[in-house]
């Protein structure tokens, strides 16, 4: 119905709370924030809006919440008397973003919201005001749409009176690349289950026309598009391929110390994160980790020291990204090249929201395209992974549940859980979630493989643009734009490119040296496993490995020289496994390095060296162990004995069929084991961790008092 038949002025009325909201009154809308505002509440359309970081895409679905919660608009403009305006809906990907968003938007109107951190007295709170349209907006998340008791008890009564449907970040839809969350699926359903009338907005900085054609799959072709110009003027963009770490390390000090504001440094994994925090941490500038190691309450902290300049940098995964909005960022750097031109405009664009100068710089290191593939090769469970779940849940013939499955198919916990969702989410799903366990439907499993395999070749091409991007020689914000889709890019005049004597450079070479040292020193620990598996889990041929796992059986904290990612060390490790000899410059740098570190080995007490036999590579860790003993001056004693084939444990994705494929393969001959002897428990590569475990149980069983365990490396690439 058109506005004009009645006396509702939406514009004025915009203005009016535009204006109460920055207290001013002569506040204006941005161009194209009013015309979103309008194209919600006074059209009802569904809208994505594509606009930079920093536009101000919240305050358009703020104020549009504030008109759609107005009970004159019903009257007025829709010409219902007496209804209270229902609550308005967003689906929110990230907790810090949910948290940022409640900040912002708490002085304009009252935000409930609903995730796994509150406890039960909140959500209650929560639900009940949400049931009884006594909340402007409930912010959740994706994985609440998953939940039974959520779509049917909350979601199910309200959805006929939802006001607005709000999904920010739409980008995280898209696909199924490294953050892409399969219950985001669950929106298309969610979209049928509301009134046709019901106004959608769809929010995001970072949608190229792949991205966009993506989100119009789940949220319909009637969806329009709003696009702004993504270039913003104050960040100064430069780009390094730098395959050592240690010529990245020192440039961070160097740009870090030039720089008088505060910033982000983004790395790939967790394990980097703690590596450059304490890079940083020894050169004296303040900073913190924030990964998904850290604990809700630590990362909330972390932000807000961070927003109030107690903490000069965060080095961290991109956990920390969406929404993050610190107004005076000066400078975003990219330890790791990002996966795609969208994911790095979103980590960069954080930086120069209300300052004249910022800067983006993106590094290229050695291993980035280990890493890469692997999160692009790993983001979709393989063909045979959803089969074998399906043909599991059907033999059964009863429900099952997570942990069942695992012990029956050999696929990880992470990407079950993402397959069961991806199942579970589909339009005529071959399986269903019932209190807690899977069951089986009469619907075929049926999945579009070659439009998988079409997604993962996308992701390797926009791949290819990120080390394209990395080494042009053409303006990177033009190059940065154009990739996203912005067909007004123009050449910037300020990236390193278009302004050479701008770009930074590493010439201190104490510093490089000082990094080499710092990163020689760095070591990976091996932490001891806790418990075994549950007992209706358990074979015959070790009875007695149930439950925790006792001081009896347990080894001590162990070491690795060194992740199998790593550009030196790995890859003499990966040379050393195909030449089937490890060369000398590896045992130098695990003694010197890891051993005898800070007297390590001394205090320790380790009496004695044995290894991990194997029938293949026969010799490969046997001779690297006697030669290690040998430069230790401690006896190597070949008293682990491989019993039978098994298959390579890298090949076992979850801990069942990791320890199943352990079974029965090892033994110790005790008549080796002197009294009161403290082992180093030599591998070249750890991943589960039960191969040491293991072994060591059956070590410290045949009499030996402790069992240290060391590897050349750690195979995780995701940690």
């Amino acid at each position: 119905m058109s506005s004009d038949l009645f006396s509702y002025e939406f514009s004025s009325i915009a203005y009016k709370h535009l204006r109460n909201t920055l207290e001013s009154d002569h506040a204006e809308f941005k161009d194209g924030q009013l015309e979103a505002i309008l194209s919600i509440v006074e059209r009802r359309k569904k809208l994505l809006l594509v606009q930079r970081t920093g536009w101000g895409k919240s305050m358009v679905y703020f104020i549009a919440t504030k008109i759609l919660r107005d009970p004159d608009y019903y009257s007025l403009h829709l010409g219902i008397e007496n209804k209270l305006p229902g609550p308005v809906l967003m689906i929110s990907p990230l907790l810090s973003l949910m948290r940022n968003q409640i900040l912002e938007g708490s002085s304009i109107i009252e935000i409930g919201r609903l995730d796994s951190t509150i406890n039960k007295g909140e959500r209650d709170s929560v639900e009940k005001k949400f049931l009884n349209s006594e909340l402007d907006m409930l912010i959740t998340t994706p994985e609440q749409l998953a939940k039974e008791r959520f779509r049917n008890e909350i979601l199910a009564p309200q959805s006929s009176n939802i006001s607005l449907l709000i999904v920010d970040e739409a980008h995280c839809i898209s696909d199924w690349g490294h953050d892409f969350r399969p219950d985001y699926m669950r929106i298309k359903s969610l979209l049928s289950g509301l009134p046709g009338q019901t106004p959608v907005i769809a929010t995001t900085a970072t949608a190229n026309n792949r991205v966009v054609d993506d989100i119009k799959k789940q949220m319909g072709q009637s969806l329009e598009v709003s696009r702004g110009q993504l270039t913003r003027k104050s960040i100064s963009l430069q780009a390094f391929d730098l395959p050592s770490p240690e010529e990245r390390l020192a440039l961070l000090v160097e740009i870090i110390n030039r720089t008088k504001l505060s910033g982000i440094v983004y790395v790939s994994t967790i394990s980097k994160v703690k590596t450059v925090t304490e890079w940083l941490k020894q050169n004296d500038i303040k900073a913190k980790p924030y990964s998904g190691d850290e604990s809700n309450r630590d990362r909330e902290q972390i932000e807000k020291e961070f927003l109030e300049d107690e903490i000069k940098v965060v080095v961290a995964t991109k956990a920390l990204g969406m929404g993050f909005n610190k107004l005076n960022l000066g400078f975003v750097i990219h330890y790791n090249t990002p996966q795609s031109p969208v994911d790095y405009y979103q980590q960069v664009g954080r930086a120069g929201r209300a300052i004249d100068k910022a800067y983006g710089i993106c590094l290229l290191g050695a291993e980035d395209e280990i890493i890469n593939k692997y999160f692009i090769e790993n983001a979709f469970p393989r063909r045979q992974a959803f089969q074998s779940v399906v043909d599991s849940i059907e033999k059964a013939n009863q429900p099952m549940s997570a942990y069942e499955i695992q012990f029956r198919c050999n696929i990880s916990s992470g990407n079950l859980d993402k397959l069961l969702k991806i199942m579970g989410s589909l339009d005529s799903a071959p399986i269903l979630n019932e209190n807690n366990k899977w069951v089986r439907t009469t619907n075929p499993f049926k999945v579009n493989w070659e439009e998988v395999q079409e997604i993962e070749d996308k992701r390797i091409l926009e791949w290819n643009k990120m080390k394209e991007y990395i080494n042009s020689k053409s303006c990177l914000m033009k190059f940065l734009a154009k990739n996203l889709s912005d067909k007004e890019a123009e050449d910037c005049g300020r990236c390193s490119n278009c302004n050479p004597s701008s770009a930074f450079e590493t010439k201190n070479k104490n510093l490089i040296s000082k990094a080499s040292k710092f990163l020689n020193r760095e070591i990976i620990n091996i932490t001891p496993r806790k418990r075994w598996l549950q007992k209706n889990y358990v074979f015959n041929e070790w009875p007695q490995f149930v439950g925790n796992i006792t001081d009896e059986h347990s080894l001590e904290n162990g070491k690795a020289l060194c992740l199998l990612s790593d550009p030196t060390y790995g890859r003499l490790i990966l040379q050393g496994k195909r030449d089937q000899t490890f060369s000398d410059e590896l045992i130098r740098a695990s003694i010197d390095e890891v051993l005898k570190l800070d007297g390590w080995i001394e205090k320790q007490q380790i009496t004695h060296v044995c290894c991990v036999p194997s029938t293949k590579s026969r010799n490969l860790v046997p001779e690297f162990a006697e030669k290690v003993s040998s430069k230790l001056n401690l006896p190597f004693v070949n008293c682990v004995i491989k019993t039978r084939d098994n298959k390579p444990q890298k090949t076992m994705e979850n801990t069942f069929w990791q320890k199943r494929n352990l079974d029965g393969a090892f033994t110790v001959n005790a008549s080796e084991i002197p009294n009161d002897s403290n082992f180093l428990l030599i591998d070249d590569i750890v991943d589960s961790r039960w191969t040491l475990t293991i072994i060591g149980a059956l070590l410290k069983e045949a009499g030996a008092k402790k069992v240290f365990p060391f590897c050349l490396a750690s195979q995780k690439v995701s940690e």
